[in-house]
């Protein structure tokens, strides 16, 4: 697996985790203090904003990505993820959170509409690789320092 897809698969994650934050967000402000949570055994989205939702899902989807809402205590969250092949045949599997809205957990009203997350799709290689190599020092100088202290504690 190379850093370089790495890299751009991340890139690629935050970007359309960007696009779907600024789609949330505009799509949900429309329907606050409405309900938008459906209880039934697993919480869901109602009727009225499934269908946009679906329509999100399927796009997603046909660009090989994928969201996975979560409704908890309160808190609209989802996760954005794909997939990419790594050396060998296999895949890694690549995520992004973002925090979508508030409701109550009484009525199911949406009662906070998140600001727009910003996540980075700049990332280069020589970056990455740069911290690599300072966290690999850092950690060599954390070790020695553990060491030397280690007859105090």
């Amino acid at each position: 697996m190379t850093l370089d897809l790495q890299v751009a698969t991340r890139n690629k994650v935050n970007s359309k985790a960007n696009y779907v934050s600024t789609y949330l967000q505009t799509l949900l402000s429309n329907y606050f203090e409405k309900k938008v949570v459906r209880f039934t055994p697993y919480k869901t989205w109602t009727a009225q904003i499934k269908k946009e939702i679906d329509k999100l899902q399927q796009q997603l989807q046909d660009s090989k990505f994928r969201i996975v809402f979560c409704f908890s205590h309160g808190i609209i969250s989802a996760g954005i993820d794909t997939t990419f092949p790594v050396d060998g045949g296999g895949v890694r599997y690549v995520r992004q959170d973002l925090f979508v809205a508030r409701f109550n957990s009484d009525t199911g009203a949406l009662t906070e509409v998140s600001s727009v997350d910003s996540f980075r799709t700049d990332y280069t290689v020589q970056e990455i690789t740069d911290k690599a190599q300072k966290l690999s020092e850092l950690d060599k100088i954390a070790f020695q320092l553990k060491s030397e202290l280690a007859s105090f504690y």
